[in-house]
């Protein structure tokens, strides 16, 4: 006979619920921070000496040293100190070591905003103040200096206009002498994506091997091999995407990895707080899966398992959009439910996947198992649908963005693939689970085969995701 279990929904569900309320007090809420105001304005024309440069923002942000920058008339870049933040966390300040010269200057800043993204832009300044000279040794006295006639003097020069200034701004400038600049952020969006399959994963395995399958015993070592193995490469995929996002903070190629400041800003978002959850609940993971355990009899280890799977889970509430969002408590309930039915979803799919492909080569029943998962499955499929839509109401302004903007069509593309993935689950659960239950070996077969489309579709999605995250509404 084949030993069955009650689902340990409640247990799960409770665990993640208070995790995910816990999480409501972790950071603050912040719209996308921008540049507000400057003095001098921004294309702004000024009789008087400019020394200093004050940009103020609309949400708090983090500063490089040389995170204003100012580019001459003549095209050459102009002396100035480091940036410095006020207590406020929206002013930053920069001296000019000199004042601004005659003509039309740019200004060009490089700030990272509370999501932990960079924001860049650039105005226009016009300075019309002429510097009074400083007599020099044997400089004829004024009264000598007006004898001289209008031949010998000079013609003035002519400055540019804020129009050839922000031509020359735009003309591309070469990448920096450490390494092409895209490939920083190459390196943090494949971490990224790495990272986040993993989690799916694991998550979802953990759900199916605990929840989910009634005889868990028979496939305990394969489910414990499958989280072991995302459990490591959420470890790898979490260090690979901090080092390439300090890199992509210092903005200096992937030599900025060794950059100090860019740690310090780095140590002090939701990124670093995010990594360490992975990192620990993948340890706890590896924890759990020890000696192959019996999966839904052995509490000593369950435990471990769950602990694990919602550290990975609380880590989204750390970065992103997530963190940055209001209203704070739909956006952080909403991606907790996002993110955790899309990982029954996805692992799940993986791990029935696994499981009836050995079930099929010891010729054991896979029905139960199979009509188990499609009830979790399409409950799944239904709360990422409405969570979905729920964050992408926070984050567009209106339906227009969606054709408009490159993060609308980002977005467009991701529901496109997870449409053509829920239709494949619909037609499992419509057609194929009846016939599997029902006792259809061709179905069970032809199942698989449905489960290798979604199985390869799901990589994109999630790459997509993690492109996502890394844009602006």
């Amino acid at each position: 006979m084949i030993p069955t279990h009650q689902p340990r929904w409640p247990m799960l569900a409770t665990l993640i619920l208070l995790l995910s309320l816990l999480a409501l007090t972790v950071a603050p809420a912040a719209a996308h921070s921008a540049l507000q105001s400057a003095a001098p304005a921004p294309d702004s024309s000024t009789d008087q000496p400019v020394e200093t440069l004050t940009l103020v923002f609309a949400q708090p942000v983090e500063v490089l040293p040389d995170s204003v920058q100012v580019t001459g008339p003549d095209g050459q870049a102009l002396t100035i100190g480091e940036s410095t933040r006020a207590d406020d966390r929206v002013t930053v300040t920069a001296a000019l070591a000199e004042p601004l010269p005659v003509g039309s200057s740019v200004v060009s800043w490089r700030v990272i905003g509370g999501d932990g993204h960079p924001i860049e832009g650039a105005y226009v300044i016009t300075s019309t103040h002429q510097p009074t000279p400083t007599p020099a040794a044997g400089t004829p006295a004024p009264a000598e200096t007006s004898m001289v006639t209008s031949a010998d003097q000079a013609p003035p020069a002519v400055a540019p206009s804020a129009t050839d200034a922000a031509a020359a701004l735009a003309s591309p400038s070469p990448p920096p002498a450490s390494g092409e600049p895209l490939l920083p952020e190459l390196v943090q969006t494949a971490g990224r994506w790495l990272a986040f399959s993993a989690i799916l994963v694991a998550v979802g395995v953990v759900v199916f091997g605990v929840a989910v399958h009634p005889d868990s015993r028979r496939d305990q070592r394969l489910l414990s091999r499958l989280v072991t193995g995302a459990a490591i490469a959420v470890i790898v995929g979490a260090t690979v995407q901090l080092v390439g996002h300090v890199a992509v903070i210092a903005g200096d190629g992937m030599t900025g990895m060794a950059d100090a400041s860019a740690w310090g800003i780095v140590g002090r978002s939701g990124l670093m707080g995010a990594t360490a959850m992975r990192i620990v609940g993948g340890g706890v993971l590896l924890v759990g899966t020890r000696g192959f355990v019996r999966w839904s009899h052995d509490r000593e280890h369950v435990g471990p398992l769950l602990l694990g799977a919602a550290a990975l889970l609380l880590s989204f509430q750390f970065t992103g959009h997530t963190a940055t969002s209001t209203p704070t408590l739909l956006v952080r309930i909403a991606d907790a439910a996002h993110v955790g039915a899309a990982a029954v979803w996805t692992g799940g799919v993986v791990a029935l996947a696994a499981v009836l492909a050995a079930r099929r080569r010891r010729g054991d029943d896979p029905s139960l198992v199979v009509g188990r998962f499609s009830v979790a499955a399409t409950g799944a499929v239904a709360l990422v649908g409405v969570a979905g839509s729920a964050l992408a109401f926070v984050e567009l302004d209106s339906i227009g963005q969606l054709l408009t903007g490159g993060y609308g069509r980002v977005l467009l593309g991701k529901l496109a693939i997870v449409a053509a993935v829920a239709a494949v689950g619909a037609f499992n659960h419509t057609r194929l689970v009846p016939a599997i239950v029902g006792g259809d070996q061709r179905a069970a077969a032809r199942m698989q085969r449905t489960m290798r489309m979604e199985l390869a579709l799901f990589p994109v999605a999630i790459a997509l995701t993690a492109i996502l995250v890394r844009m602006s509404p």
